[in-house]
Parts: structure tokens; C-alpha cells; sequence
């Protein structure tokens, strides 16, 4: 390898290294919560489009995905400080507890808001968000 090569090598690695440090963080929780939001979206499409060759792909779609990842991210960035705060234990016991209260509590006030807010983003009115994330809930939930 060129010393050009071994130079971008570790500019990059120490790239990478730095959006993990603590004051990084959240910046790119926010971001890859967007990107893994909208990268799911586009999968899906791709799922929809093979089996209705008719239908076509919906970008502003994939775009809202990525807002509603980039707007719940922080929640859960704040969210997992607070756990690991009120049990700190790496622990299977420990492990085990954070997972119930993250079922219980956590994921379905998040399911919560992310329909209210793709609902807000498509235009729906209050009412017609809650009453979706009522129909669908129990089989995000799953």
C-alpha cells in the first residue's frame, strides 16, 4: 500500500472513530436513525414494486421516512442515557429488565409518535394518525 493509501486510511478510520465519541453522539444517532429509516423504506418498495410491477417508487415517501428517523432518534438517544443511568449493570439479569421496559414503556409511546408524526407529514389530521397507529399497532408491536 502507497503512503497516500495509508494516510486516507487512517483519516477515515479517525473519522470514524470520532462520530462515536460522547459529544458526537447524538448527531450520529440522529443521522443513521434517518438513514436506517429510510434505507428500510426503500427495501420495502423494492418488496411492493416485485410484486406490482405498476407501481412506482414514491421518494417523497423514503424522504419522509428519514425526517420521522432523524426526529425519533434523539427520544432515543435521551431514552437509552436515562436506562443505562437508572440500571447500570451490564448484567443478564439487568439486561433482561431494560428489554421489558423498553417493550413496556418505551416502544410503544415511540410507535406513538412515529405515526403521529408520518400522519403529520402526509397531511393526515390527528385524528386519522391515531386511529392508523390504533390499527396497526399490535402488529408493529410484534
Amino acid at each position: 500500500m502507497t503512503l497516500q493509501g495509508r494516510v486516507l486510511i487512517k483519516q477515515l478510520t479517525g473519522c470514524w472513530h470520532k462520530m462515536f465519541t460522547e459529544q458526537n453522539l447524538l448527531v450520529t444517532n440522529t443521522v443513521s436513525g434517518g438513514i436506517l429509516l429510510a434505507v428500510g423504506d426503500t427495501v420495502q418498495q423494492t418488496r411492493e414494486i416485485r410484486k406490482d410491477p405498476e407501481k412506482s417508487r414514491d421518494w417523497q415517501r423514503t424522504g419522509r421516512m428519514f425526517v420521522i428517523g432523524a426526529c425519533l432518534s434523539p427520544v432515543d438517544h435521551y431514552w437509552y442515557i436515562w436506562l443505562d443511568r437508572a440500571l447500570p449493570s451490564a448484567s443478564m439479569r439487568t439486561v433482561v429488565k431494560k428489554v421489558l421496559i423498553e417493550q413496556i414503556l418505551a416502544s410503544p409511546i415511540v410507535n406513538a409518535l412515529f405515526f403521529l408524526g408520518i400522519g403529520s407529514l402526509e397531511g393526515q389530521t390527528l385524528n386519522g394518525s391515531l386511529n392508523e397507529f390504533r390499527s396497526k399497532f399490535w402488529e408493529m408491536y410484534k
